[in-house]
């Protein structure tokens, strides 16, 4: 999974995969098919523990604090890597891995879960009066998800703690207030 995040699909061979996990070229392609299969499954695990990061979006009572407490825990996540590798699905977006079928499904999975936990979080800060009462919820959770996939790819380029936890608050700022 960390080889394909960090070099992309397209620019990790078959040796390399071979390398990174010690085995043979034809073992390799009796497990997995395809590079293209071992890359779905790497990035099905990444989401998988990704979307376990967004559980507490949907908790009752969720709204701003947890939207950014899950933002600021992304950036620290992003800065604390040594090589700097942002987001493993932000990473496949940009790449262009969405052009593939099977790795599009996945890339769509994680982001409708992305989408409705954001949505039960800004509904509950709208609820207890944190943002506007007809705040748009779905606008504003497709705006925090760009915001979310800036961030990686500012981390990956290598953006400081302190420029993305700055870009965390202005996002958070932009919500519509309450009267």
């Amino acid at each position: 999974m960390e080889l394909f995040w960090r070099q992309g699909l397209q620019a990790t061979t078959m040796s390399d995969l071979q390398r990174a996990l010690g085995i043979g070229r034809q073992s390799l392609y009796n497990t997995f098919d395809s590079r293209e299969a071992l890359f779905e499954q790497a990035l099905a695990r990444y989401v998988d523990k990704a979307m376990g990061s967004v559980a507490s979006l949907r908790e009752a009572g969720a709204g701003l604090q947890e939207l950014r407490a899950f933002m600021l825990t992304a950036v620290e996540g992003f800065a604390s890597q040594p090589q700097r590798m942002g987001c493993f699905i932000t990473q496949t977006v940009v790449e262009g891995g969405a052009q593939n079928e099977a790795i599009a499904r996945v890339l769509a999975l994680a982001e409708a879960n992305r989408q409705s936990a954001f949505v039960a979080a800004l509904t509950g800060a709208a609820s207890r009066g944190e943002i506007a009462a007809d705040a748009d919820v779905d606008h504003l959770a497709r705006y925090l998800g760009s915001q979310m996939a800036g961030l990686a790819v500012m981390a990956r380029t290598g953006a400081d703690r302190e420029t993305l936890n700055g870009i965390v608050d202005t996002a958070l700022q932009a919500l519509p207030p309450a009267p």
